[in-house]
């Protein structure tokens, strides 16, 4: 599997981007950022070499008020300019990209992310993180840019290289030469990485759209061994099937997407819910079984523990807690909570 989960959203499904869609500050910010952000309402001085960089203090100041005002606008106008006015320290950049990521700015946090790699050592990893949000916001020629100057001639037998290349290609060049070309990245990606199962489901769209629905049925069976559940993968395996005259097996593919995909609304839906309205745990029972029923064991976890805080003796949501656990090889708690269930089965029975 690639290291960093890639196939772009603007197909839609595929298991690894629907955890760029829930996890995507991960992505666009690093872990640096994300400390930084829980700290953005206090005035912070930076200093670089004794020196107190005034003018990007007194903006940076400007934009955190003039966002608790509501004004957000006038926010990232200050912004803007304690961006012109920042030292070449990757420190002051990363605090502007966080403010600009609270302000749903993702463009203007990444051109900051990216100024601040540029002024540290270079990791492999920071870059993958950058192309990805550039990729997802379809920021195809910020990302071509970055892959030219700063990334292929560091690392250019990397799998992941190789297929943000594709990437560019594939959804910003038109034509069936880009189309070749797109697909020729995403096979050297495989060379290199036979794992990478974002590569090979993006080969398998190539293969489809090239007019080769056999091959590319091949390489869909494959990611769905890696992703059993994913929807997107279903509907383009239903796609070659149809084309190949198989419309029994296609049918029964384009089911298992829609039902996928209808769960996979139903989560959205519910997520959205529940950010409204925290305190209502209620929508979080429903929210574990989706999950369960497209096998995101760890965040069925999450959710049966949200709502039995509030309904700690619901034998049902600890059964599937308990289910969930064996998915994730958590036998110790899988073992305690089916005790507990058991425990309170047997006190209702002896109640009646």
């Amino acid at each position: 599997m690639a290291t960093t989960p890639t196939p772009t959203d603007i197909k839609p499904g595929f298991g690894p981007w629907r955890w760029i869609r829930s996890h995507w500050l991960d992505i666009l910010l690093p872990p640096m950022i994300l400390l930084l952000a829980a700290g953005i309402t206090r005035h912070v001085m930076w200093v670089r070499d004794g020196r107190g960089v005034a003018d990007v203090q007194r903006h940076y100041s400007a934009a955190v008020e003039a966002q608790k005002k509501g004004d957000f606008t006038l926010s990232a106008k200050e912004l803007g300019l304690a961006s012109k006015a920042a030292p070449n320290d990757p420190n002051v950049h990363l605090r502007i990209a966080a403010l600009y990521h609270s302000l749903n700015l993702p463009v203007q946090a990444a051109l900051e992310q990216e100024k601040a790699l540029l002024l540290r050592p270079p990791k492999e990893e920071d870059y993958m993180k950058l192309l990805a949000s550039y990729c997802k916001m379809g920021r195809f020629d910020d990302a071509d840019r970055v892959l030219k100057k700063e990334v292929v001639p560091r690392w250019r037998t990397s799998s992941e290289v190789a297929y943000y290349q594709g990437i560019v290609h594939f959804y910003r060049d038109k034509g069936s030469q880009a189309l070749q070309t797109a697909d020729e990245c995403f096979v050297r990606s495989l060379a290199l990485d036979p794992d990478n199962t974002s590569a090979r489901y993006q080969h398998a769209e190539c293969l489809s759209r090239m007019g080769r629905p056999a091959e590319a049925e091949n390489e869909y069976r494959q990611v769905l061994k890696a992703f059993p559940n994913d929807d997107g993968t279903y509907q383009g395996l239903a796609s070659v099937l149809r084309k190949q005259g198989k419309t029994t097996e296609a049918e029964r593919m384009m089911a298992r997407f829609q039902e996928l995909n209808a769960s996979r609304r139903r989560i959205q839906y519910i997520r959205t819910k529940l950010s409204l309205n925290p305190s209502d745990t209620a929508p979080m029972r429903e929210l574990g079984d989706l999950y369960m029923r497209v096998r995101e064991p760890d965040q069925a976890v999450s959710a049966y523990t949200g709502y039995l805080k509030s309904e700690p003796t619901d034998v049902y949501s600890l059964r599937n807690l308990a289910k969930a656990y064996h998915f994730l090889k958590r036998d110790n708690e899988k073992r305690a909570t089916l005790k507990l269930a058991d425990a309170l089965d047997t006190r209702r029975g002896q109640g009646r």
